[in-house]
């Protein structure tokens, strides 16, 4: 037994009979101590959790002449830690006595290795159900805009001489509109899948919040046109952050895209920044209808996204935010939302301003 590559002890009804080296190796506790605990060093010895069950099968073997079980349990050592420990017993007879001699092997790696795998098998089917209902979602919301498309222009292609000239043009602006809402939720889609199958290339660098901001303004200046709504941007020249350019670009444009949504006509959209620490905080602040908080917790979740219409019933799937989301912690940063109902919402997010170690 002293010879073993196994950590050995042998166990009597009235204690600790013998303990070879390698169980002093495997617990830092020497025979001489774990026998100083008394007929209760195994209480002391064995993790809280385990030790009712690790008691009742001794108990057990030794009322009923019964060979222990194959276990698995937690013991401290005498450092603090705690490492799992896989047993076999047999019932042996020593100086006359019924005795156990269990065998103890150390499998902590192995249990930390079965934590993670089981931790990402739970995980990976979260995920998994998530997207399921997310493509649900999505699914329905691209049919809305199909039906309008196809609907009006049949009417225009069946019975385009029975209408007057104002009401083709009202159909041909259904269109339009319904064209315009499922392109961006395609562009939205088409990032977002590529962000989930890794296609999506990221490449941080040094970017210039200023530029990309006004060059978005540019971009969604109509929309805001249409609603009277007057964009501004004070990120001054020379505001750098370190990430990739054409995510930048995602996060400002669906911000401000989103501000314009949910304000009202002649409303503002303010863009600023300001630095804190080693990030760059960025703020694309509307005067539109707010959000209540039990919503602003839906605002970045993919199995449950929070959509609302416009406030020129412009629809919407939440999409836009939860690319938001994943753009922004991909290039380290932290997004969130400061709204109330009827005062309208601060959408932040920040980005580093350097490259991380």
């Amino acid at each position: 037994m002293e010879n073993s590559l196994q950590a050995m002890v042998i166990i009597q009804e009235d204690g600790l009979i013998f303990a070879n080296s390698r169980m002093e190796e495997l617990t830092q506790y020497s025979y001489e101590e774990l026998v100083e605990k008394g007929p209760n060093w195994i209480k002391d010895f064995i993790h809280p959790d385990d030790f009712e069950r690790v008691n009742r099968i001794l108990i057990d073997s030794f009322e009923n002449q019964k060979t222990p079980e194959r276990n698995e349990m937690r013991v401290f050592r005498k450092d603090g830690k705690t490492r799992w420990v896989e047993t076999l017993g047999t019932l042996v007879n020593f100086q006359g006595k019924d005795a156990i001699l269990l065998v103890a092997m150390d499998i902590n790696d192995k249990k930390e290795a079965q934590s993670v795998l089981i931790e990402s098998e739970k995980t990976l089917r979260n995920v998994n159900a998530m997207k399921d209902k997310f493509f649900s979602i999505i699914a329905h919301d691209l049919k809305n805009p199909f039906n309008a498309i196809i609907g009006f222009s049949n009417l225009l292609y069946e019975a385009y001489d029975n209408f007057d000239e104002q009401q083709r043009k009202s159909f041909i602006k259904n269109i339009c509109d319904a064209s315009e809402s499922t392109f961006k939720l395609l562009q939205n889609l088409l990032e977002w899948s590529r962000t989930q199958t890794g296609t999506f290339e990221y490449i941080p660098e040094v970017i210039d919040l200023s530029i990309i901001t006004n060059e978005n303004i540019s971009v969604l200046k109509s929309s805001a046109d249409n609603k009277k709504i007057k964009i501004k941007s004070s990120i001054p020249y020379n505001s750098i952050a370190y990430a990739d350019e054409n995510m930048a670009k995602a996060i400002i444009r669906n911000l401000i895209s989103n501000a314009i949504k949910f304000t009202n006509e002649g409303g503002n959209v303010d863009i600023s920044v300001r630095k804190e620490k080693n990030m760059m905080q960025v703020t694309v602040a509307d005067n539109g209808t707010g959000i209540s908080k039990e919503n602003i917790s839906r605002l970045f979740r993919i199995d449950d996204p929070y959509k609302s219409p416009g406030t020129a019933n412009e629809q919407g799937t939440g999409l836009c935010l939860i690319l938001c989301k994943e753009f922004v912690e991909k290039n380290g940063g932290k997004i969130w939302v400061e709204s109330e109902i009827g005062k309208g919402s601060n959408f932040i997010f920040t980005l580093p301003t350097r490259k991380s170690n």
